[in-house]
């Protein structure tokens, strides 16, 4: 068995150079008792015939341990017998069964499977326990302390398959099968602890059975170790150890890195219930948590996502996060307030909204609807508008390029209206002005009806139809109809 004992990781990654190869059961035990030089007995087991992919990527492997798993997963023992040859053990059936002569023979007696043991007319010595091995009545296959795995049989005696790497990754069908054909190789065998000391019996191997007569009963076991002794008067003795029930430990399978893997774990007790189901293949886990005032939910998938929920009493908290992006979103509420947070980075826009108002935070904030929008860059577009207080503006601007008021007065203090020459108008019904510096006013061109001013300066021309100067001695008289007055006079009078 030393041979087994040397760093076989090579060897698995040459059967396993890939995520893809498979191989059978079989195929794994021939291929490292041919890479270790250990010959094998020919034989059939249980599983032979499972197909195994590449569940672990070790840096070190040992190939005792390789060998513990097949046989684990095959209800089996390895022995290395006296010719130097690996043999697989199964202990043989101890209950009651049929009489092989029950057909067509009268005589229906059952046979005990203990029939087959060895009897020992004479032993030296024999110490055994005043209990008997409970058989084995329950079969569990999981992956680690905790989880659920698949569990088969009925009864409260179990054999626990914990951390074997062949069994990795496998389904919740494909672990019942798997419990199933373990059951029914290792079920049902109960012995009793005994050591007996008697003489050398070389036809007996590790795993059969032994009956011994006391005084007190009959002791029936089996050679689950064995040490010859002696030259001359060769003596043999054998012993079986065991507990009432099955107490097991486990080794360094559990250690082996694992590629594959799916485990469903729950946890029950005074402080907490949790149950969390992990998938090491997709790197996947979910889990949710529950204490006296906290429910916590929570799912990840490693370097990629995570979300998780959190309630309270008094608060509820959703998260979700994307590794890849650096994006975050989060939802809180209690009982007076509900705020939303998404972020990138540095960057993040929240929304609270409270009894006394909603507050909007951003870098950028818009809105599309059928009347009303406003982009990222903050241009507001809207069907009609009202506003109660001032409006601020570095420009306003209209489509039509006119401002209309409905029953009211456009009122502008400290105004200047620009325009070139030729293209700026101004319509009004009446113009008031304390001066006015106009290059030409046109007051039939330009439709102004009239002109009241104290003075006008006037760089250029002014063409109107009549001028009427202020002064009561000239109160009705225009400038042009006195010039004419007078031009007519004067022309009356000779001149």
């Amino acid at each position: 068995m030393t041979r087994f004992d040397t760093d076989v990781s090579g060897w698995y990654h040459a059967m396993y150079p890939n995520n893809q190869q498979v191989h059978t059961i079989k195929e794994l035990r021939d291929s490292l008792c041919d890479y270790v030089g250990v010959p094998q007995h020919f034989c059939e087991l249980t599983n032979d015939d499972m197909v195994v992919g590449k569940t672990i990527d070790p840096e070190s492997l040992s190939g005792r341990d390789v060998l513990k798993a097949i046989c684990e997963i095959n209800g089996v023992f390895g022995h290395i017998d006296r010719t130097g040859v690996l043999a697989y053990v199964t202990l043989q059936e101890t209950g009651v069964y049929p009489s092989e002569e029950m057909y067509p023979s009268e005589t229906l007696y059952p046979r005990g499977a203990w029939d087959y043991a060895e009897d020992l007319d004479y032993y030296r010595s024999i110490t055994y326990e005043d209990y008997l091995i409970d058989g084995i009545d329950q079969v569990q296959v999981r992956q680690e302390e905790g989880d659920i795995g698949a569990v088969v049989g009925s009864g409260k005696n179990a054999y626990i398959v914990e951390g074997n790497f062949l069994a990795y990754g496998l389904g919740s069908a494909d672990l019942t099968k798997l419990a199933w054909s373990i059951y029914d190789v290792i079920a049902g065998r109960s012995y009793r602890p005994a050591k007996i000391s008697t003489y050398a019996m070389p036809w007996i191997e590790v795993g059969d059975g032994l009956r011994a007569v006391t005084t007190d009963m009959e002791v029936a076991t089996f050679v689950l170790s064995r040490t010859m002794s002696g030259i001359q008067a060769m003596m043999d003795t054998v012993e079986a150890k065991g507990t009432k029930t099955q107490k097991q430990s486990f080794g360094v399978q559990s250690e082996i890195i694992q590629l594959k893997g799916k485990t469903a774990v729950i946890i029950k007790n005074v402080d907490e219930v949790s149950a969390a189901v992990t998938d090491l293949e997709k790197e996947t886990t979910a889990k949710i948590k529950i204490v006296s005032d906290q429910i916590t939910a929570e799912v990840k998938r490693a370097e990629e996502a995570e979300a998780s929920l959190i309630i309270k009493a008094d608060q509820i908290t959703a998260s979700v996060t994307d590794l890849r992006t650096d994006t975050n979103s989060k939802f809180e509420q209690t009982a007076g307030q509900i705020a939303l947070k998404v972020s990138k980075g540095e960057v993040s826009s929240q929304i609270s909204v409270e009894s006394g108002g909603v507050e909007i935070k951003g870098n950028r904030f818009s809105w599309s609807s059928t009347y009303s929008s406003m982009t990222a860059d903050g241009k507001l577009s809207a069907v009609s508008g009202s506003f109660s207080g001032d409006v601020t503006a570095n420009a306003f601007k209209t489509v039509d390029g006119s401002i209309v008021l409905a029953n009211g007065k456009l009122t502008i203090t400290g105004a200047e209206i620009n325009g070139t020459t030729n293209t700026s108008t101004i319509g009004c019904k009446t113009l008031s002005a304390n001066n006015g510096n106009i290059s030409t006013l046109d007051c039939q061109t330009g439709n102004i009806s009239s002109v009241n001013a104290n003075s006008i300066w006037c760089g250029g021309d002014i063409n109107c139809k009549e001028l009427y100067p202020s002064g009561s001695w000239w109160k009705g008289w225009g400038l042009t109809e006195t010039l004419r007055w007078l031009d007519n006079r004067i022309s009356a009078l000779g001149g």
